[in-house]
């Protein structure tokens, strides 16, 4: 695979010639990235498909790659973390677990608090791919009319089941996801729209309200609690003892702390 001019791939050139929060047209991203190498047009063609985060086709033909890029419905592109879209997908998983009955279109929108409806209707598509919703028909758990649902997979809401003897449970694991949220909610009382529980932490740290060595140990409980709620992950005994730690941590942390956190 030729290089470009800087020793770059053609993944790592499209990255960097797309600056954070800037929607660029096919036909200028093209430009900028034939400047940066000598790549044939297929080559940019293939990687400006299989670098889009919800181009549910690009998943399941690239499944190795490692997608970056979101593709509006005008056809424009962005830096998909700069959309807000990763604390979509959360918030679009979340509202589906808390009514794993199904929502309609609008019902979900509204719970999951994704702006506009093609970003959900994307967002659904990506899940649909990865395995993770159905379309279901039948009456919406919040509206209680009969509609075309979304809901989780019925894998996705049982509770794994392993030999192993594992002392945690799923629903321990999403009890400690809502502790921590209420422990964010006493450090900061902001409600950012779209933003999802990694954001918030990420942004806490960055404002000094949380602890780096707090934060580092938040996201890696978030990352096992969205493993075992939506991939179907099976805990086991290193991963408990992860956790078990972490929460230790989170407890001495939180009874020194001169903020007085009472989350419980």
């Amino acid at each position: 695979m030729p290089k470009g001019t800087r020793g770059e791939t053609c993944a790592e050139a499209i990255r960097q010639v797309i600056k954070p929060g800037e929607v660029v047209g096919f036909t200028e991203l093209f430009g900028r990235i034939r400047e940066r190498g000598t790549w044939n047009n297929s080559t940019i063609w293939q990687h400006l498909m299989s670098l889009v985060v919800n181009l549910p086709p690009a998943r399941h033909h690239w499944p190795h790659s490692k997608p970056f890029l979101f593709l509006h419905a005008d056809g424009r592109y962005e830096l998909y973390k700069e959309t807000g879209y990763e604390s979509y997908r959360e918030k679009t998983l979340e509202a589906l677990e808390a009514q794993p009955a199904g929502l309609c279109e609008e019902c979900l929108q509204i719970s999951s608090r994704v702006s506009g409806m093609d970003n959900l209707r994307r967002i659904c598509e990506v899940l649909q791919a990865g395995n993770l919703l159905e379309p279901v028909q039948g009456k919406c758990s919040n509206c209680r009319r009969d509609r075309a649902l979304m809901r989780l997979k019925r894998a996705m809401t049982a509770n794994p089941q392993s030999n192993a003897p594992v002392n945690l449970t799923r629903d321990e694991l999403i009890e400690i996801h809502l502790r921590l949220g209420r422990i964010l909610d006493q450090l900061d009382s902001a409600k950012i729209r779209g933003e999802g529980f990694s954001s918030r932490v990420i942004r806490l740290r960055e404002t000094d309200l949380l602890p780096g060595n707090i934060a580092c140990l938040m996201l890696t409980l978030n990352g096992l609690r969205n493993m075992t709620v939506h991939e179907q992950f099976i805990v086991g005994p290193h991963e408990v003892a992860v956790v078990r730690n972490a929460m230790a941590a989170i407890d001495a942390w939180e009874s020194s702390s001169p903020l007085s956190i009472k989350a419980h």
